[in-house]
């Protein structure tokens, strides 16, 4: 980066998503992974999202590089 040069590159992160590695802008929320039908259950209760201990992530957490997550369906 020439000095005073504020335009530097923003490198993505890489989440692990359902069991896939995908990469996502930095500053990204877990909403940001989701499908529009995924949205849908997640909001009416019959879904959440659950990171790799089986914490429930809110749907506004911001995602951080290395990060795997599920998403788990109600029956």
């Amino acid at each position: 980066m020439i000095d005073g040069d504020k335009s530097a590159p923003v490198l993505p992160i890489s989440v692990t998503w359902n069991g896939n590695l995908i990469e996502m802008r930095r500053g990204a929320k877990v909403k940001h992974l989701l499908s529009t039908q995924e949205l849908k259950w997640c909001n009416k209760g019959s879904a959440f999202v659950l990171d790799e201990d089986g914490n429930e992530m809110g749907l506004d957490g911001t995602l951080s590089n290395g990060m795997a997550l599920y998403l788990k369906i109600l029956k």
